[in-house]
């Protein structure tokens, strides 16, 4: 009997603990499970963190690099592009443009080579007053520079300046003055020449008429005036340059006609003021 109730003791002892110790297993494994729930989720916690202030950073880096592109953009958008051909005549406008702004005296037009019947546009704004074009004048298909009046009820039409770059290297074709003076000749579509009406003196004048070659005028066709060589007959036909009539063929009826039929097919162009550029 005391046995049976020593056993059902020791059973209920083992019963309550093994129920403890169940107890104790569930509360340790809760514990831990609650440990390791807590470190991974705080591990977690610090990986969205960090990806999420890494997402941060490159949206932000993302913007940054747009308002850089923006501001980039707007700079080209603000600065004028150049075209090819303002870039090929680069130096000779710039110089036009000092000139101009400068308001130089004649004796430095003719110092740097440049046509000193500019000077007579100081009058108001002379940036508004004289200007520049581009012009295929010889079909080569690269375009000359030329310089003139923007007004050409002021300047008659005449050229300034001329220049070509037929192989990319400039070459000033010509240069007007007040006793030697250009003009600018339109035959058909897409040919012209340029006349040249000079004179030495009263009694000693030409009227030249060339086309443009390779960067070069060649002589078509003169008249001469000279009456130092015959007071009586002062007209020459010429095909040279040197202004020597003894070597030229003497005409008066025609002479004259020629000079009227070439001054019908003088022309001009649209100018851009030099404050636009």
């Amino acid at each position: 009997m005391k046995i049976r109730v020593v056993l059902l003791l020791m059973t209920v002892a083992m019963m309550i603990s093994g129920c403890q110790s169940k107890e104790m297993k569930t509360e340790g494994i809760a514990s831990s499970t609650t440990e390791y729930s807590t470190e991974e989720k705080s591990e977690n916690q610090s990986e969205e963190s960090a990806e999420t202030e890494e997402s941060v950073q490159m949206a932000e880096k993302t913007e940054e690099d747009v308002e850089s592109v923006e501001e980039v953009a707007d700079v080209k958008k603000e600065e004028p592009q150049e075209s090819g051909k303002e870039n090929v005549y680069k130096e000779q406008m710039e110089l036009v443009y000092q000139a101009l702004a400068q308001e130089w005296s004649i004796d430095k037009y003719f110092e740097n080579g440049i046509s000193s019947l500019i000077s007579n546009h100081y009058e108001g704004s002379p940036l508004e007053n004289v200007g520049y074009a581009f012009k295929d004048l010889d079909g080569d298909g690269k375009e000359e520079l030329l310089i003139s009046a923007v007004s050409k009820d002021v300047s008659g039409g005449m050229l300034y300046d001329v220049y070509t770059a037929p192989n990319g290297k400039v070459v000033h074709v010509l240069s007007g003055h007040e006793r030697n003076r250009y003009y600018l000749q339109w035959l058909e579509e897409g040919v012209y020449m340029i006349a040249n009406e000079a004179s030495n003196s009263a009694y000693n004048s030409a009227w030249y008429y060339y086309s443009l070659n390779n960067g070069k005028l060649e002589l078509m066709q003169g008249v001469i005036f000279n009456a130092a060589e015959d007071e009586d007959n002062p007209w020459f036909i010429t095909y040279d340059e040197d202004w020597d009539a003894s070597n030229d063929t003497h005409d008066d009826g025609v002479a004259e006609a020629i000079i009227e039929a070439n001054e019908r097919s003088y022309t001009t162009l649209e100018y851009i003021p030099f404050s636009a550029y």
